[in-house]
Formats: C-alpha cells, sequence, structure tokens
C-alpha cells in the first residue's frame, strides 16, 4: 500500500490487482485485464509509480506495467530477482530484495548497500544490550 495523500491511496496484491482510491469515496479496481502477477508493493518515484512484482520492478501509467530500465545488473540477481519491496524517500528508489538484499536507485543507475555480514546471521539477537548499572 502506497498512501500519496489522503484522497490517493494505492494498493496492490496477488492476480495483478490495483486499487485506487481513498476511505471516503472507496476504492476502484483499475488492474488491467490479462495481468495475473502477483503485486508486491507500488510507490511514487519522481512523478511516476513504481511496482514490484513477484518477478521484477515495473513503471506504472495508470494502465499498463512496463519493465523499468535500466534494470537490476543480472550478475546481482543471476536473473532471478525476488522483489519484496519498493520505498522512494525523496529522490531516491529503495529496493529490497529475499534473496540479493538492498539497493538504490538515482533514476540513472543502481548502487547496492552492503549489510554487515552479523546482521545477515539466522541466529542474530540483536545489538548488545548496556549492562544495568
Amino acid at each position: 500500500m502506497f498512501v500519496e495523500s489522503k484522497d490517493k491511496i494505492w494498493a496492490v496484491g496477488g492476480n495483478g490487482v490495483i486499487l485506487f482510491g481513498n476511505a471516503e469515496h472507496g476504492f476502484q479496481d483499475i488492474s488491467f485485464k490479462g495481468n495475473d502477477e502477483n503485486l508486491r508493493s507500488i510507490t511514487k518515484f519522481k512523478d511516476r509509480m513504481v511496482i514490484a512484482s513477484d518477478y521484477a520492478l515495473h513503471w506504472f501509467d495508470g494502465h499498463l506495467l512496463s519493465p523499468l530500465k535500466p534494470v537490476l545488473d543480472p550478475s546481482i540477481n543471476r536473473n532471478i530477482p525476488n522483489p519484496l519491496k519498493v520505498q522512494a524517500v525523496g529522490d531516491i528508489l529503495y529496493y529490497f530484495d529475499t534473496k540479493h538484499g538492498v539497493h538504490t536507485f538515482d533514476g540513472e543507475r543502481w548502487t547496492e548497500i552492503e549489510i554487515p555480514p552479523e546482521l545477515l546471521e539466522r541466529d542474530f539477537k540483536g545489538l548488545l544490550a548496556a549492562k544495568p548499572r
């Protein structure tokens, strides 16, 4: 879900569902025929909507999805992206992938954000707390 304003709320979901509207007037299904992908996340980046499906990132013009280009370097995800979420903050798009980490996009190029290995450990138990006095 992406809240553009109190009057403009976007939501995406399974089988290509794209909803647009608000609590006061309800939501319209603006999905397009033939789209049966699982859509995971939506955000607005530089005046354009970006949607993460279960296999790629797309621009959404209000009617159709088109590939977001430039695509991530294929060597990063071995041609199998696993998008989880996209979120724009200012002029930067953040891309979270379940297998390939976090990347940013400035509109021209992708940059990987390195995550410290200890944060990726399965048995990570949080940061060490301060000792009681």
